[in-house]
């Protein structure tokens, strides 16, 4: 009968060890890849949505371009963050999960580059921007 109780009870504890840990995985490592995932797919969204404020910029309505550039910045700075988060990044990059990191920071700089651009003068700087990010981006 002990024999039966401390096989049961070693059974239990094992998985909770390994229920444990899966979590721990889940929490520290699998989410932050999944949110820059995200991050990188609603930057594309953005990117297409918004193109045709920040490849005209100064010619379209002052309240979407200003909507416009809240977007984009959120969007580069979402990136930023979610690239921080993610640990052992070389190792999702081996895995090919995620993009290099100095393209990711690049997506990330050229999205807050973009917003930046709201009057006509701007518009060549955006229009090169904006090639370098669809190239990044691959939309």
């Amino acid at each position: 009968m002990s024999h039966i109780l401390m096989t049961s009870t070693l059974t239990v504890a094992g998985g909770l060890v390994v229920y444990g840990a899966t979590q721990l995985a889940q929490r520290f490592w699998l989410d932050p890849v999944t949110e820059a995932m995200k991050a990188l797919g609603r930057a594309s969204y953005v990117f297409v949505y918004y193109a045709d404020v920040y490849r005209a910029p100064g010619i379209v309505r002052e309240e979407l371009t200003a909507e416009a550039s809240k977007e984009l910045r959120m969007c580069g700075a979402e990136l930023k963050a979610s690239l921080t988060a993610v640990r052992s990044y070389w190792a999702f990059r081996m895995l090919r999960q995620l993009p290099p990191r100095d393209s990711m920071e690049r997506v990330a700089s050229l999205f807050i580059g973009l917003s930046n651009a709201k009057m006509k003068e701007d518009a060549r700087d955006a229009r090169k921007e904006a090639d370098e990010l669809k190239t990044l981006l691959g939309v």
